[in-house]
């Protein structure tokens, strides 16, 4: 739920590309582009240590996703709202944002978004010495990523089961007996 990689020097063009595509999407009445680019304007600002104004333009989003039910788009703004108080050390504001994403991309069953909103819980708990609740989070995180892991590698044998199993149909179709046994077949 951050723009990145965007160089420091570009930030400022950055804005005004943004800013105009906002004015595009609000000429054309598209609500879902203005929240795009509230997040985006949000994210520009707030590496700039702009933190007011990242905070407005987050907080514009969030009633324009809740409104058309983006649930992973809201999350995604509690997201990025948390991490601009936790930027100014507003780690009790941060918080209930961390927990309202957290709660919205378990519901949806995001596995990645998950894992990002309690990397992010166990680390503002750590910064506030509640270093149960810190472990608790980073445990979290970990058996999300073990099972991502754990589901990549099952696909990626799998993957390689397919090809092996095509390699070999493929070489005992061009096995010299075959070739032979085809021949001998189409001149009948």
């Amino acid at each position: 739920y951050k723009v990145t990689g965007v160089q420091t020097c570009a930030l400022p063009i950055s804005v005004k590309h943004y800013t105009a595509n906002l004015s595009i999407a609000a000429q054309s009445n598209d609500s879902i582009g203005m929240a795009g680019a509230y997040l985006q304007l949000g994210s520009v600002w707030k590496e700039m240590g702009k933190f007011e104004q990242a905070l407005e333009m987050e907080k514009k989003a969030l009633p324009i996703y809740e409104q058309a039910g983006r649930k992973l788009d809201v999350a995604s703004a509690y997201g990025n709202i948390a991490n601009i108080y936790i930027k100014q050390s507003k780690f009790k504001e941060a918080r209930p944002y961390l927990l309202k994403g957290l709660e919205i991309v378990k519901s949806k069953g995001s596995l990645l978004n998950s894992m990002v909103f309690y990397r992010d819980l166990s680390s503002l708990e750590e910064t506030q010495q509640d270093f149960k609740l810190a472990l608790f989070y980073s445990r979290q995180f970990n058996l999300l990523k073990d099972s991502l892991l754990n589901s990549e590698k099952s696909q990626e044998v799998s993957r390689l089961k397919m090809q092996y199993r095509s390699e070999e149909h493929t070489s005992e179709l061009q096995s010299p007996c075959n070739l032979v046994c085809r021949l001998l077949l189409e001149k009948k």
